[in-house]
């Protein structure tokens, strides 16, 4: 019987790894874990205490651990992925001193301290989805909250994050660069101040735009203020 469980557990196994081959073969690629370094670097600047937001939280508590010991963090995902996810994640954060919540819907605007999201415009696929991803993220942040991401792929993630952020009014200060195989940035929501002065006066962006290694204010492109009818991948 113990070789016959032996044999089944390797079985499993192996139908386990050919199943996903593709997060299989990434815990081998370097830039794998540059990249989880990065992630170390970026969340762990967000303040003790924030109300955080992960937009497309669809890999559980994977980033729980990068994150400041006392933050209350709100997943924003399908129903679907709550469904297969919500224990294990609330196992995580109370291991780990989180407060977590669940939102599949409308978010509340001008609510959260920080928000990030990790491979979620690679996922949105194309430039509408991914700015209305962007956008819904941006409202629900307070003014001068942050918005970190981190794209892999930059060749095919950097025009959507250029359509997301540099044509968008909310944006007020944007910093990204390539590193590791991956596009990496924050951006920083406009204060209502800001919001005011946007109306008489445009800032120029420098050449390059996101994703460049360059520190740039929004575009001089407009856009409208109204909320998009899409709101990305959760609903």
């Amino acid at each position: 019987r113990r070789k016959l469980n032996k044999k089944m557990r390797l079985a499993f196994g192996l139908v386990m790894f050919l199943s996903w081959p593709a997060l299989a073969f990434d815990f081998l690629k370097p830039s794998y874990w540059q990249q989880q370094s990065s992630a170390v670097k970026l969340l762990s600047s967000i303040p003790k205490g924030s109300k955080v937001l992960e937009i497309d939280a669809v890999e559980g508590g994977k980033y729980f651990y990068y994150i400041p010991f006392g933050c209350a963090v709100t997943q924003w995902l399908t129903p679907e992925e709550l469904q297969k996810q919500k224990g294990p994640v609330e196992l995580a954060a109370g291991k780990l001193g989180l407060v977590v919540d669940f939102a599949t819907g409308e978010l509340d605007e001008d609510y959260y301290d920080a928000a990030f999201c990790f491979g979620g415009v690679r996922r949105a696929g194309d430039e509408d989805k991914a700015a209305a991803l962007m956008d819904t993220a941006l409202r629900s942040l307070k003014g001068n909250g942050k918005l970190y991401f981190l794209e892999p792929g930059p060749d095919a993630v950097k025009p959507l994050l250029e359509a997301a952020l540099d044509s968008n009014d909310l944006v007020g200060d944007c910093v990204a660069s390539v590193e590791y195989d991956a596009c990496i940035g924050v951006v920083t929501k406009t204060t209502a101040a800001e919001k005011k002065t946007q109306k008489t006066t445009q800032q120029q962006a420098p050449p390059g735009g996101v994703g460049m290694g360059t520190s740039s204010s929004r575009s001089t492109t407009k856009r409208s203020s109204k909320p998009p009818k899409s709101r990305g991948r959760p609903q």
